[in-house]
């Protein structure tokens, strides 16, 4: 029963994230004005409320913490943390699972890539010349929910201690949503950039939950026949 709910949760995700996937790549491909004027209300906001910031520690307390987010919460480095979570689930003997975390992220960033470059959808004017290439969907969001949701439900859950699990559930949030927060903060994206990060990397991971429950069920099905 207790699996079954879990299938039907995770296709229900699935639904969803597809729809709004779906939504944001014909809003980037036609351009409606309603998402349109919401990108430019929140670009205007952080402008008029933070002007033009640079990455840099020179800009106070707020600007140095984005800095630090955004300088270390890019693509690289939450791939080098799948990495090193698959790597410490191999050396545990959990290779199907150890795998999946590698070459999850792996193909989630890949994916991501290739729709920056078949959408070819403009950076904000003023972004910062250290972000570079197309702006749909966001490569931190998308690389950062991805390993983010491998942690919460994946990682997170084996620890015992209940206190040290809810303040590292909290700490990781956090880092995350700054993470998110940072690329508008920065003009490095659009609302709906991130926004599209984030959904695709959900999607990614519930599409590669489904492959790796089929992977098992295979398995075990094997091993019952043998």
């Amino acid at each position: 029963m207790r699996r079954q709910m879990l299938a039907l949760k995770t296709r229900s995700i699935l639904t969803i994230t597809t729809i709004i996937m779906i939504g944001l790549i014909t809003f980037v491909l036609f351009q409606f004005t309603l998402l349109k004027e919401l990108d430019n209300i929140i670009f205007n906001w952080f402008k008029s409320n933070f002007g033009n910031p640079q990455l840099n520690f020179q800009g106070g307390l707020l600007n140095d913490y984005l800095t630090v987010v955004a300088k270390y919460g890019d693509v690289a480095t939450w791939l080098f943390v799948a990495i090193i979570i698959g790597i410490i689930l191999l050396s545990k003997k959990s290779y199907l699972l150890g795998m999946w975390v590698i070459l999850t992220v792996g193909s989630g960033g890949i994916a991501g890539i290739i729709m920056k470059k078949i959408l070819h959808r403009d950076r904000p004017y003023d972004h910062l010349i250290q972000d570079s290439g197309f702006s749909f969907p966001s490569g931190h969001a998308l690389s950062s929910t991805m390993v983010i949701m491998i942690l919460l439900f994946l990682i997170l859950p084996q620890l015992t201690q209940y206190v040290l699990r809810i303040i590292l559930q909290i700490v990781i949030v956090v880092i995350w949503l700054s993470i998110l927060v940072s690329r508008l903060y920065f003009h490095a994206h659009y609302f709906t950039d991130v926004l599209g990060g984030v959904t695709l990397g959900v999607l990614w991971i519930m599409i590669s939950i489904h492959i790796y429950r089929v992977i098992l069920n295979f398995k075990l099905d094997s091993r019952k026949m043998s």
